[in-house]
């Protein structure tokens, strides 16, 4: 005995595995919503809704103020570079006048940015501020010697050509 060949589907005969009948979803349905249907709570989202609240967003926090951390916060940072550049410039421009003013500058700024520095306990600002010190004081030492040096020259009679 043969047994007859399956009818196409959609037109009776045996219904699918796991339904009852042609108009039946099935037991299986339910694992996968139908079509156009709203979707679940993505994957590891927790049932009893958001922990976060209505928005699903945890709460903001204010933004920092303007200007970074508190007053005072960079004041030894800015005084010992600016201690440190213009300490350079005195020793650079120490063959004239103008390296005096740069070594001042510079003797000034780093006292101060040395006293801001070990009021914040941060030592690469304080490093910074004591050598700008010295090249200020080097600064003015070598002016003061070009000085010296042109006054001298300068009184002397110069009797040879």
């Amino acid at each position: 005995m043969t047994t007859p060949p399956p009818p196409p589907p959609g037109q009776g005969g045996t219904p699918p595995h796991g339904s009852s009948g042609p108009g039946d979803p099935g037991p299986d349905s339910s694992a996968q919503p139908p079509y156009g249907a709203p979707a679940g709570p993505p994957y590891g989202s927790p049932t009893g809704g958001s922990p976060y609240g209505a928005g699903g967003q945890p709460p903001m926090t204010p933004p920092p103020a303007p200007g970074g951390g508190g007053p005072g916060d960079n004041n030894a940072k800015i005084m010992s570079i600016s201690s440190l550049v213009a300490g350079i410039l005195g020793l650079c421009l120490s063959w004239c006048i103008v390296g005096i003013v740069g070594g001042i500058a510079a003797v000034v700024l780093g006292l101060m940015g040395k006293k801001a520095a070990e009021a914040a306990g941060d030592d690469s600002s304080r490093t910074m501020s004591l050598i700008g010190l010295g090249l200020g004081v080097l600064g003015i030492l070598i002016s003061l010697v070009f000085v010296v040096l042109l006054i001298i020259g300068v009184a002397s009679p110069s009797t040879t050509y």
